[in-house]
């Protein structure tokens, strides 16, 4: 694995000097995701996160690669997977709320948002919601 050089945002407010190794720098993109949702962003890209991390674009691509074994945007895109599968989850969002839910987790388009979640679920939104309901039910049946 290779290292570099280069400035570390702490999360604290503070900049200092570290070599980074590939985990590092994901490690650190995780966090990110995580502490200030970046993922929500639907411009997000390789270069805008680069930018803010003040990472070669090229290294932190090859870093997200090699940990992950996935490239940018699928890994993105599970992050954005992770948030919409907590929300479907809860009762109090219909499902025409459903619908339209595709660009408050990042998404750019409807069909990219329903393409990844088909592939990553094996079902579709609608259909996950539903089975969340009838989960649901089924618990407080027992109750």
């Amino acid at each position: 694995m290779q290292q570099l050089n280069s400035i570390y945002y702490n999360f604290t407010g503070t900049y200092f000097m570290k070599t980074l190794s590939d985990k590092e720098i994901v490690q650190a993109v995780r966090k990110l995701m995580t502490s200030q949702r970046l993922y929500k962003d639907p411009e997000l890209s390789l270069i805008t996160l680069a930018n803010k991390m003040e990472v070669p674009r090229n290294r932190l691509s090859r870093a997200i690669n090699q940990i992950t074994g996935k490239n940018f945007s699928t890994y993105v895109n599970e992050f954005r997977l992770k948030e919409t599968l907590r929300v479907l989850a809860d009762e109090r969002y219909s499902p025409r709320f459903v619908q339209g839910f595709y660009k408050e987790v990042g998404f750019t388009s409807k069909s990219t948002f329903y393409k990844f979640f088909k592939e990553s679920m094996g079902i579709s939104p609608a259909e996950y919601k539903k089975q969340k309901k009838a989960e649901s039910l089924h618990k407080k049946a027992k109750k």
